[in-house]
């Protein structure tokens, strides 16, 4: 499955070195394992490619990256709002 990935990382104070800590540490140990696509410069959106076995497994797979994903930010002491879509299914996770 081709899932898009939308990232915002907001700190809860104003020190811009923990997004960008948080966002490449969520590139490393997130995107990087699933053929990270990086659409724009900024880092905001993405495109992964999931092994697809059947839909629950990959809703299994991608709300554990999600889960994973607030993990490393609040860890980095930033806000996290991230959304994960599939074009060819129109699907959302949030």
């Amino acid at each position: 499955a081709i899932v898009q990935v939308q990232l915002a990382l907001t700190p809860y104070q104003p020190r811009v070195r923990t997004v960008t800590k948080a966002r490449r540490q969520i590139e490393r140990l997130c995107f990087e394992r699933h053929a990270m696509h990086r659409i724009d410069a900024a880092g905001t959106q993405y495109e992964l490619t999931i092994p697809l076995s059947n839909r629950e497994a990959l809703d299994e797979t991608l709300y554990a990256l999600l889960d994973d994903m607030h993990r490393i930010a609040e860890d980095h002491q930033c806000f996290l709002e991230g959304r994960i879509h599939e074009p060819a299914t129109d699907a959302y996770w949030e």
